[in-house]
């Protein structure tokens, strides 16, 4: 058989249609209530030239704009929520407990994340201790210098 399908259209369709053969329709399906204290979630897309070995010790790789990852990117209203601006240092967590890994890294405001979301790269030294690349986190200023 193969794959048939050309674009994301294509994919739905043939969901749907193998949901309604299945006796299932998609207003059926609901995501649980993932809520937090700060009501923050994090979205942790791998870093690009961060998995490979070789790209990992590539110097020119390594110093370009997609590589960048020792950031945590926030929307403008958490940040001021949180107290945090545009280059400071954010201690995150991942977590209800307090005892849970945690990472320092500069803060990104940016427009680009959704209220609620929080944007820190997987596959980094700095996300190594915090578990799921998506999930529940604490954000809050740092009191220290960088982990």
């Amino acid at each position: 058989e193969g794959i048939a399908q050309v674009d994301l259209g294509a994919v739905q369709a043939d969901l749907r249609r193998a949901l309604e053969h299945d006796g299932v329709t998609a207003s059926e399906v609901a995501l649980r209530d993932a809520t937090v204290s700060q009501g923050l979630y994090r979205i942790g897309e791998v870093a690009m030239y961060s998995v490979d070995p070789l790209c990992r010790r590539a110097t020119p790789l390594q110093e370009t704009a997609q590589a960048q990852s020792r950031f945590v990117g926030l929307n403008p209203a958490d940040a001021a929520r949180l107290g945090l601006a545009e280059g400071a240092l954010a201690r995150v967590r991942q977590g209800e407990d307090p005892t849970a890994g945690w990472t320092e890294v500069e803060v990104l405001v940016t427009g680009k994340v959704p209220a609620g979301g929080v944007w820190l790269r997987s596959a980094t030294c700095d996300a190594r201790l915090l578990g799921h690349a998506v999930a529940p986190v604490v954000v809050e200023p740092a009191t220290g210098g960088l982990a």
